[in-house]
């Protein structure tokens, strides 16, 4: 038979062990718990995750897009600076070739007015050594080889003028739009000079011209006064 004290002692350890069960079930429940949270923290900074992702792909999108944009832009503009730079070479060669035929024209002019002072020079000395002079005829002739010679010049004037002009269109159709450097290597300020150089030597043919009215209307004077007695 067992003794008093044995079911007594099955009784405190089978206690003793639901004690321990119950304390082990609530450990567990807290890790439980905890668990729990750190599974809902994670979840929400997963949540977080994926909204900055969709975000930094939206902007990834957006990127590719401007990408795609920005190289269309790109190659447009290329294209307007292969266009730009043809036309200026182009422009360039019609400078130099208007820049050619403005100095021949300004040497042909040059000579001219020489000639012509020479020659006025010439029927000055002639008439201020001749006692008598030529007959009337003669001196209508000489009259008018001198109005000729003076409408020559102004022709000539005339067309120096339409040049400047010319090149002024040319220096003008540059245009505003195009680099600064790419206006210095196609010789802009270049030209510039030249046009104002041109200006200058016109200005001083047409000093000249003015220079030489006065004694063809004297020299004309002078004639049909003597013509005329």
């Amino acid at each position: 038979m067992l003794s008093p004290e044995e079911p007594q002692l099955k009784i405190y350890m089978l206690k003793a062990g639901l004690d321990e069960t119950k304390n082990t079930l609530l450990s567990q429940k807290d890790v439980l718990l905890s668990i729990e949270e750190e599974s809902e923290q994670l979840s929400e900074e997963n949540k977080k995750v994926l909204q900055e992702s969709h975000t930094l792909n939206a902007k990834v999108e957006s990127l590719k897009l401007e990408n795609v944009r920005l190289s269309a832009k790109r190659i447009i503009i290329m294209q307007q600076c292969e266009e730009a730079t043809t036309c200026l070479d182009r422009t360039k060669e019609n400078r130099d070739l208007i820049f050619q035929q403005i100095k021949d024209e300004l040497t042909k002019s040059e000579i001219m007015l020489r000639q012509y002072e020479d020659h006025l020079f010439e029927i000055a000395e002639r008439y201020r050594k001749t006692p008598v002079f030529g007959n009337e005829e003669a001196i209508k002739i000489e009259t008018s080889k001198m109005k000729g010679t003076i409408s020559e010049l102004e022709n000539e004037e005339a067309k120096h003028q339409n040049m400047v002009q010319v090149l002024q269109r040319e220096l003008d159709s540059f245009g505003t739009s195009i680099p600064e450097d790419i206006l210095d290597i196609a010789g802009k300020r270049d030209l510039e000079e030249k046009i104002n150089a041109l200006k200058a030597e016109v200005e001083a043919l047409t000093q000249k011209k003015d220079n030489v009215l006065p004694c063809h209307g004297n020299m004309a004077l002078l004639l049909e006064t003597k013509a005329n007695q």
